[in-house]
């Protein structure tokens, strides 16, 4: 397996005025092309950083990707300093959403190809061009990958199944990704005929209740492709998300079929005006409650006319709590087929990650209650 380091050059990246992409877009290749990311390192516009930098990700990676610094200001050096220690570029690379080229350089036996730093032309290059051109391919279908919700890993490992990562390691090499909400649990496969296997031997465990989908395919995804197969159609009621759960089901393409529209009701006239919740529940058990959930779900769900209704209310911080409601606690709920179901929970993080944590809580609910799901295997 050939290793790839990236350097990611630009001031920009180290003053906090841009924040990286690339190194996730390239990471992202990783479940789907034969290659190991071994470093990503940033440096500034600046030709001794660069070359010094070059040097040292050389001496320890099969090739090199090097991102930014291609354009046409004066700060754009990129080019001009992997001349200096590589020569001429040999080839140049196409770019499919962009005007400026990619460029190839040698060292010895090792390629560094010098790419855009923009994030839809870095992303575009490496799939239609750079793997192609370093013979990478896609990876065989060896690995099986256990997707579950609602307990870390350490519980997972430490507790539910002590001796779990053991008796995987059996089957093939292991890696365990957290992710909001949840752990992936992937095994490479040594023999890829023993895949039923791992599949029953898994199903055997106690991580069984756990598990939600064997396969690949991201929690929107899995969702929007359900309701496609049902035939049902849905529309969200967002306060402490402001969008997010929207957002995130209409990243997927194709959702316009099944996903109707979101009220994003911060305000309690909001919640009143526009979904139907009674002023009385407002007063009665304040805006952050079970009660006011299960009015906001019902409430999207009638008013634009879709099957499914869900929702979100909370407190994201970092002001705003109290005793009995503190930073981070949430109310969502799912209205389908007449019946509501609504659920508090205190979840923790700064104001971002708990909007992240509290749109997954709603889909994760949204998955286990009307979808009656407890694994879905897409392999």
């Amino acid at each position: 397996m050939k290793k790839i380091s990236l350097l990611a050059i630009g001031n920009e990246l180290l003053n906090g005025k841009v924040d990286d992409l690339n190194t996730k877009s390239l990471s992202s290749f990783t479940k789907e092309y034969n290659f190991e990311l071994l470093h990503s390192l940033f440096c500034k516009d600046n030709a001794d950083d660069i070359i010094k930098s070059v040097n040292y990700l050389l001496n320890i990676s099969d090739h090199l990707i090097v991102s930014g610094g291609l354009g046409p200001t004066k700060d754009d050096i990129t080019k001009q300093t992997l001349s200096k220690i590589l020569g001429s570029p040999k080839e140049q690379l196409k770019n499919h959403n962009g005007t400026c080229l990619g460029e190839v350089f040698k060292f010895q036996d090792k390629y560094i190809i010098a790419v855009p730093g923009v994030p839809h032309e870095f992303s575009m290059m490496l799939e239609k061009e750079v793997f192609s051109f370093l013979k990478i391919e896609k990876k065989n279908d060896n690995q099986v990958v256990f997707k579950t919700h609602g307990m870390n890993e350490a519980k997972i490992f430490e507790e539910l199944e002590p001796d779990l990562w053991n008796k995987l390691e059996e089957f093939g090499q292991v890696s365990c990704l957290p992710v909001i909400r949840g752990v992936n649990i992937g095994v490479n496969l040594n023999d890829p005929s023993k895949k039923v296997e791992l599949v029953d031997f898994l199903l055997g465990t106690k991580l069984k209740s756990l598990i939600w989908q064997i396969g690949n395919k991201s929690l929107e995804e899995y969702i929007i492709h359900k309701l496609q197969e049902l035939n049902l159609t849905i529309s969200t009621a967002e306060s402490c998300t402001g969008g997010l759960v929207a957002s995130m089901l209409t990243d997927v393409a194709g959702s316009s079929s099944v996903f109707m529209g979101s009220v994003v009701s911060y305000s309690n006239e909001v919640k009143i005006n526009s979904l139907g919740v009674l002023k009385e529940t407002l007063d009665t058990y304040g805006a952050v409650s079970t009660e006011v959930a299960t009015q906001m779900a019902d409430g999207v769900r009638k008013n634009l006319a879709t099957d499914i209704g869900i929702s979100t209310t909370g407190i994201a911080g970092p002001g705003g709590g109290s005793e009995h409601k503190p930073v981070g606690t949430v109310c969502i709920g799912v209205s389908f087929k007449g019946k509501t179901i609504s659920k508090r929970l205190e979840l923790c993080g700064d104001r971002n990650l708990l909007k992240k944590k509290f749109a997954a809580s709603v889909l994760f609910l949204l998955v286990r209650e009307t979808f009656s799901v407890t694994l879905q295997n897409e392999s």
